[in-house]
């Protein structure tokens, strides 16, 4: 009997950490994911850029890619989506680790052409949370298929643009 008050003790320690991480990923979801998705449904290049550190690192298919060389070629591609007919994508996390100022989150996205085609690629992140604000500082994607979408085990529902 009296290991119960530590044992309450431990558990509403325990449900406080959860509340925190909840909050962190809600707090990274509402400044990145969200405005991420926003920016292709808008082609908004400059909301998109804004989602990035000056000291981005892109990885792709050997290559890497810095800082506002990168950001710079983000910007218009994202601008040139509308007269492409537009894209919408959406996200699915594989896995979501974070400490106070640091994140590593991974999982799939779906890529949604006008015509209802669709890409699939697999991608890794690390963001960085500066001045109260997270950033992407590393990002690697690579394709994918849907199998790997439909397979992927969500830790919170698909991401999708807020009309």
């Amino acid at each position: 009997m009296r290991y119960l008050p530590v044992f309450f003790v431990w558990l509403v320690a325990l449900s406080q950490l959860a509340k925190a991480d909840d909050m962190t990923i809600a707090e990274i979801n509402r400044q990145v994911w969200q405005p991420f998705v926003q920016s292709y449904a808008e082609s908004d290049g400059d909301l998109h850029a804004s989602l990035y550190s000056q000291d981005i690192v892109r990885v792709s298919r050997g290559e890497v890619i810095t800082g506002s060389a990168y950001i710079e070629s983000m910007r218009r591609y994202v601008n040139g989506l509308h007269a492409q007919g537009g894209r919408i994508i959406q996200f699915r996390f594989n896995e979501r680790s974070h400490s106070e100022d640091t994140a590593y989150e991974s999982g799939v996205f779906r890529l949604m052409r006008s015509d209802g085609r669709a890409m699939y690629g697999a991608f890794t992140v690390v963001l960085k949370k500066t001045d109260g604000q997270w950033k992407l500082s590393f990002d690697r994607d690579e394709r994918t298929d849907k199998a790997a979408w439909d397979s992927a085990q969500p830790m919170e529902p698909i991401l999708t643009p807020v009309n």
